[in-house]
């Protein structure tokens, strides 16, 4: 049979409150009294029960995160990052994935009020203000991964439309006056944007009407072989190819490779993100580095911040760098 609080109380000849209140911390203990009850209860193996206790005092120390996935290296280092930061702060995490589906998502946010986590950070694939209102009902703590991604919600992220800008900028700099964006399709099957690279094409077009750039796109999910194709029409001024993540980077650079195509002598090649190039690749791609560390430490903070009632910025904007690679 499990041990309980009453046993450790019994053991210790205090009452039950008071074992409560050492183990949870509470300065009303004396110390020569915690230590003693900290030292009994680790003998008989007792194990609190976080659930009822947050029943009790209306805490878990517990932070859920709802995101797309954890297969994306970029999601997986911000999540890490988040679990050390709210580690340190005295917080346990608890990580769902819900793969894009809108009803999973709300399912698993449900699921994680019903756990009773004291706060929640979102990746939500859900828009809009019906969405939002329907957060704002459950009476949660939340933070949104992705700055300004849901108006009127607390956000944490990169500015995307102003990243865009300074790199389209940062290439003509560099002498690259064709640029062609390469994106995925900007509405999934439900229809539903995709925000951040929606932002950053909306950026990329403006800043490269701007700049007198000749300038293309690439959507969908055959941009390898429509790179390829744009390569052979274009035999004149050297492109530049801008990709929004380096899931479209590494590949085209390696597809083109096959093809007789190579960076930065018939083209030039940058990214968003640093993760996964020194995986597999031997020479780092230009890239916007967007500091997921950085930003996994900040919404951790936000979201706990707001948990102990601190004020905070509605959007907190996380610096960006333009990373000189071998690719321009």
């Amino acid at each position: 049979m499990a041990v309980t609080a009453k046993d450790v109380a019994e053991a210790c000849g205090v009452s039950r409150i008071t074992v409560n209140r050492a183990l949870s911390g509470n300065e009303n203990v004396k110390p020569e009294t915690r230590e003693k009850i900290l030292k009994k209860a680790q003998e008989m193996g007792y194990v609190p029960n976080l659930i009822a206790r947050s029943l009790v005092n209306g805490k878990s120390k517990m932070i859920g995160i709802v995101i797309s996935d954890i297969k994306n290296l970029y999601f997986s280092e911000i999540v890490d990052a988040i679990t050390r930061q709210a580690r340190a702060r005295g917080y346990m995490v608890c990580t769902c994935t819900h793969d894009s589906d809108c009803q999973e998502e709300r399912r698993l946010i449900e699921m994680m009020k019903g756990y009773c986590v004291d706060g929640m950070i979102l990746n939500c694939v859900n828009r809009g203000d019906e969405f939002k209102d329907w957060l704002d009902k459950l009476d949660m703590k939340y933070v949104i991964l992705g700055y300004q991604l849901l108006p009127g919600s607390y956000t944490v992220g990169v500015n995307e439309n102003k990243s865009v800008k300074d790199v389209v900028r940062f290439l003509k700099a560099h002498g690259y006056n064709k640029q062609v964006f390469v994106v995925p399709p900007l509405y999934g099957e439900d229809g539903q944007i995709n925000i951040p690279h929606y932002q950053r094409t909306s950026g990329f077009l403006e800043e490269a009407k701007k700049q007198d750039c000749d300038y293309h796109i690439l959507y969908g999910k055959d941009t390898n072989e429509q790179a390829l194709e744009f390569l052979k029409k274009n035999t004149g001024e050297k492109p530049v190819f801008l990709c929004t993540g380096e899931m479209f980077a590494i590949p085209m650079q390696k597809f083109l490779k096959k093809n007789g195509y190579r960076a930065p002598k018939d083209y030039g090649l940058m990214t968003y993100d640093r993760l996964m190039y020194r995986f597999w690749n031997e020479d780092a791609i230009a890239a916007v580095d967007n500091h997921v560390d950085q930003i996994g430490m900040s919404v951790a903070n936000a979201v706990i911040d707001l948990i102990e009632e601190k004020e905070i910025p509605m959007n907190i904007e996380v610096p960006y760098d333009l990373e000189e690679g071998t690719s321009l």
